[in-house]
């Protein structure tokens, strides 16, 4: 288990108190309890009241401000998907979140590039959990082995909300730019680590931000385009079938037309005659 929240609490700021944390090493979720205010995540302002959470990305930099009527209490928690067991870790103030070795934030800058924002009434569970984390860490005297096991039970909640609401996730600059290498690429054998490589990343986090943004494996996504091209081919061309196969990096015509047929429901055959008579009806 590499997940881990390495540390969560509460914390009440003063009418008009303005705190900044620069380079923030973790994916933290912010919730306000009570009270109003703005919390600054990257440069951009947000407004945040009672109910309200926000997602912020690994590296940001955060500040936070009570409005001038009343103090602003928030609950926080600092999560890092990717945490190799052989970390050591301190859960106390002296535990950083900022300075964690750069192999580990490389990997993990681009999981979360934007903040993203959502509110109690649409997911009560994870504001549930983030209250019990809160609160589990704040009996003080953490075990590495608890906290991991809450930071795997916080990365299935939080992968379930962003299923459920993908409109407020945009796909990454670093995953489009994945997704460019795959497709042209298409003819070609390519394995995970191919892609992990190009990508520089390990292979896990490769896995993790296509099921994340893409709700799929990438081997999943990478045989759905080659079947898509393939049905274009076949149904737009007069390619033997062997030859669009090789196009689409699927060499073995048994296995391509086996495939196509669990995908499209129809034979390579069939589906190119079921085009032609469509056409031949337009």
């Amino acid at each position: 288990m590499n997940s881990v929240i390495v540390r969560a609490n509460e914390y009440q700021f003063r009418v008009k108190e303005r705190v900044r944390n620069s380079c923030v090493q973790s994916i933290m979720l912010l919730w306000c309890i009570n009270g109003k205010g703005v919390v600054t995540v990257n440069r951009q302002n947000y407004n945040i009241s009672p109910g309200q959470f926000l997602l912020l990305p690994w590296g940001h930099d955060v500040a936070y401000e009570s409005d001038g009527k009343e103090p602003l209490f928030v609950a926080g928690i600092h999560y890092i998907p990717d945490l190799p067991l052989s970390v050591k870790l301190k859960f106390d103030e002296s535990m950083p979140v900022s300075g964690i070795d750069v192999k580990f934030s490389k990997e993990i800058s681009y999981l979360f590039t934007d903040v993203i924002t959502g509110n109690k009434n649409e997911s009560e569970s994870i504001i549930q959990l983030v209250t019990y984390i809160v609160t589990t860490f704040q009996r003080g005297n953490m075990q590495e082995w608890l906290a991991r096991q809450l930071g795997e039970i916080f990365e299935i909640e939080l992968n379930y909300y962003l299923k459920f609401n993908k409109n407020r996730v945009s796909i990454p600059d670093r995953l489009q730019f994945i997704l460019s290498y795959m497709t042209k690429h298409l003819n070609k054998t390519i394995t995970m680590s191919d892609i992990a490589n190009y990508a520089d990343c390990s292979t896990s986090t490769l896995t993790r931000l296509f099921q994340k943004y893409l709700n799929k494996s990438p081997g999943q996504w990478l045989q759905e385009e080659r079947l898509k091209q393939a049905a274009m081919l076949i149904a737009t061309t007069i390619l033997p079938f062997s030859e669009i196969g090789k196009r689409v990096g699927i060499d073995d015509q048994f296995y391509f037309s086996k495939i196509f047929k669990q995908h499209s429901g129809m034979t390579p055959t069939a589906y190119r005659r079921s085009n032609i008579l469509m056409s031949n009806n337009i």
